[in-house]
């Protein structure tokens, strides 16, 4: 399997924030303000996701710059607040706009308190997958994933009940500890693990690992 550009990719991201950071810097662009003008472009999921009574948003916000400048954009979750009332519990960081948007890729529920989110960020050759787990008021990343495009996947899924994810190891990441494989396939294969969501931890637990057919 090819080695993902992370690095590269990564470089780039990098390189696109460091320009965010300059466009926000730009005097004229603030109008006067000491923070950007921020906007709700539009709002992604409005929903109570973990029973509080109160709801939840996903919000897609962009900020002003100077005139013919890209506009920055990120994704941003706020935890029983209306947007941009207070800091968002989690966001993708600001990226020029043309570089493409992160995105809710998927919500699952978890129990009647807690809730799943994946967020996708894509980064020239890699997507960059961060799966967020919305419990009880308080809103954390469990897990990490860089998919290149290449023999790379990543499938989270709720079956019957029992949520998975079913991904190549590599920059697979669980609570801040990398996935690793000792596992060895024939040619033409590749490893994926599967890993199953435990209500108790709050955490995903590596079940198995298996060869797949690559497919180019």
């Amino acid at each position: 399997m090819r080695a993902v550009g992370l690095g590269s990719a990564m470089t780039r991201r990098f390189a696109g924030v460091a320009l965010v950071l300059c466009l926000l810097a730009d005097a004229p662009a603030l109008a006067h303000a000491q923070t950007p003008r921020m906007r709700v472009d539009s709002v992604l999921l409005a929903r109570d996701l973990d029973g509080d009574g109160k709801l939840d948003y996903v919000v897609r916000e962009s900020a002003d710059t100077a005139a013919n400048a890209p506009r920055p954009a990120r994704l941003a979750i706020y935890v029983g607040v209306k947007p941009q009332t207070q800091p968002p519990g989690w966001a993708s960081p600001w990226v020029p706009s043309y570089q493409g948007d992160a995105a809710l890729a998927r919500s699952i529920r978890v129990e009647s308190n807690a809730a799943l989110l994946e967020v996708d960020e894509p980064a020239d050759d890699v997507l960059g997958i961060h799966v967020l787990l919305l419990d009880r008021g308080a809103i954390r990343e469990i897990l990490s994933h860089a998919v290149g495009m290449d023999f790379d996947s990543f499938r989270l899924r709720e079956t019957q009940g029992v949520i998975t994810v079913d991904a190549t190891p590599r920059n697979l990441v669980i609570d801040g500890k990398e996935v690793g494989s000792s596992r060895e396939c024939r040619k033409g294969q590749h490893v994926e693990v599967r890993l199953r969501f435990d209500r108790t931890t709050r955490s995903f637990v590596r079940v198995t690992s298996r060869c797949v057919r690559s497919t180019s």
